[in-house]
């Protein structure tokens, strides 16, 4: 019983904590190449009250200082201010993970159809790059169980650092970091406390085509562990030790460090602004991990709330290598309770009801909320820099940050239209793993995917607004088509003929199509067949 209380009292505690300000624990920006004389400066080095020093970012030169009074020190606030070292300051902040308890269970992994993984798991699996770089992917999280079978052979391994052995054998700054790195305990030990690190990396990776237990977007992917997230410093330090890792790649041409591409975070603070000062440190990460190639996952809140207008940490950070994701549930539609907004929700993806793992070799048939919904993007990530294409394996190491744009752009216009997200979001649309790299084939002369053939059939209809259509179809043939848009009495809205592609997708986009309520009838034909469909304007 005092078990269970404790238990109740910690949970009581977390959700009272969670995106708070800690007034005792400031994050300092300071100015280029001015960390060193900033630590050594007296006021640090000789205040008692000053309890720890931190370098959280040394590519941003970003500093965390915790001091002994638990509501801060006036004092200090006043130094900072004039200290000419420093660019600006501000409390940190507790975060909350973004997993709904509460979700209802809908199927066995029934996201990984609505994303079209089957489909893209017929052109590429995952694992390595064109080139043989192999992917790796970081998660930030508070905790993981790293004995769980379905991520056996997962785990990303330094093997550059010894471990256990209390040296930074590869010089990177970080002692015994073998596999992976706790931002709290400074060391590769990552204390299980839940199952929320593992459940968000068995959508990413979990073992697939083994016979057991769930399939992974990548069947073959390492995951990049980063623990003891639990503050705005520890998200900030996170995502230096992953910039860190593939810089290091970068550098040396592939030797050292890791393949990072993106970086998964389910948890923030609400009602927050990425343009508020206090956050510039945590914002202005993901515009230097995007300088080395790594774009970034970030989940929106779990409650329907539009948050250009009240704000959301971190999607609503300015930085065109972060993708904010909301959640779509298994009837394709965005969940009531989910973050939406136009400027700053980028995509939905499948959330709510989601088949994962769980702790003590077990499976999660409930987990939910924007933290399901966001690996299935960063698994995303991951997949695409596996096709069979040279030009993007290549411009990933020439220029990693290009290569982070065109990953982006291909996920981004490659999304399935989804009218509840029209007007929601920055794309209007739900992720589609095939439907990215049918636009990466723009970009990949080797990357060639023959039109799928079948009996003459409208698969399915997507709709952004009530004038603008994406209609899928299958042929027998590549011969001439037509296609015919009709109201419920007959009259023709719109009539054109097209040829089927011979590569790629059989989609068709209809625009400008001046609909009003009522009912519709698209139909495509030819001299010997016909397929219909009925849709229904409100």
């Amino acid at each position: 019983m005092k078990r269970f209380f404790t238990w109740i009292l910690l949970l009581v505690i977390h959700q009272t904590l969670s995106g708070q300000v800690i007034k005792n624990s400031y994050i300092v920006d300071l100015k280029t190449d001015q960390t060193d004389a900033f630590l050594q400066d007296k006021r640090i080095t000789s205040n008692s009250r000053v309890a720890k020093t931190k370098i959280l970012s040394s590519s941003l030169d970003i500093v965390q200082v915790i001091v002994t009074e638990e509501e801060g020190s006036r004092s200090l606030e006043q130094w900072f201010d004039k200290n000419s070292n420093v660019e600006s300051w501000s409390y940190n902040y507790y975060v909350q993970k973004r997993e709904d308890p509460n979700d209802e269970y809908f199927g066995l992994q029934w996201g990984l159809e609505l994303i079209s993984a089957p489909d893209a798991w017929a052109v590429t699996t995952g694992g390595t790059d064109n080139s043989g770089n192999e992917i790796v992917i970081a998660v930030l999280d508070d905790s993981y169980d790293l004995t769980h079978p379905e991520l056996e052979g997962r785990i990303f391994i330094n093997e550059q650092e010894i471990p256990d052995d209390g040296i930074d054998n590869d010089n990177n700054g970080y002692i015994d970091d073998y596999q992976g790195w706790n931002t709290t305990d400074e060391n590769d030990n990552h204390p299980l406390t839940d199952n929320h690190g593992i459940a968000v990396s068995g959508i990413i990776g979990a073992k697939t085509d083994n016979g057991l237990g769930m399939a992974g977007i990548n069947w073959d992917v390492k995951i990049l562990m980063i623990s003891g997230i639990a503050t705005q410093a520890e998200v900030i330090g996170g995502y230096q030790y992953a910039l860190n890792m593939r810089k290091r790649y970068n550098e040396s041409n592939g030797a050292e460090g890791a393949y990072v591409v993106v970086t998964n975070y389910s948890a923030g603070i609400d009602n927050k602004f990425g343009t508020d000062p206090q956050f510039k440190s945590w914002c202005d990460m993901y515009d230097a991990m995007g300088d080395v190639g790594i774009l970034s996952c970030g989940a929106t809140a779990n409650k329907n709330v539009d948050v250009d207008a009240d704000g959301d940490m971190p999607t609503t950070c300015p930085s065109e290598f972060l993708i904010s994701v909301t959640n779509i549930d298994s009837d394709d539609t965005k969940v009531t309770n989910a973050g939406y907004g136009l400027l700053n929700i980028d995509v939905g993806a499948p959330g709510k009801g989601t088949l994962t793992l769980d702790t003590q070799d077990g499976f999660d048939q409930s987990f939910g909320g924007t933290s399901a919904a966001t690996p299935h993007v960063a698994g995303t990530v991951g997949l695409l820099y596996s096709v069979p294409c040279s030009a993007i394996s290549e411009l990933a190491m020439e220029n990693p940050r290009q290569a982070a744009q065109v990953i982006r752009d291909a996920i981004y216009n490659g999304v399935s239209l989804n009218s509840t997200l029209d007007g929601l979001t920055t794309t209007g649309g739900r992720i589609d793993i095939y439907g990215a790299i049918e636009v990466l084939q723009e970009t990949c002369d080797d990357l060639n995917l023959p039109s799928p053939k079948g009996d003459l059939e409208i698969i399915k209809i997507d709709r952004s607004n009530i004038s603008s259509f994406l209609i899928e179809y299958l042929t027998p043939d590549e011969m001439e088509y037509s296609i015919l848009v009709t109201d419920r009495i007959g009259r023709t809205i719109q009539h054109l003929n097209f040829t089927p592609p011979t590569i790629g997708r059989k989609v068709l986009r209809l625009e400008n199509l001046d609909l009003i309520t009522g009912i519709y009838f698209i139909s495509i034909y030819n001299d010997s067949n016909i397929s219909t469909q009925k849709i229904f304007i409100e």
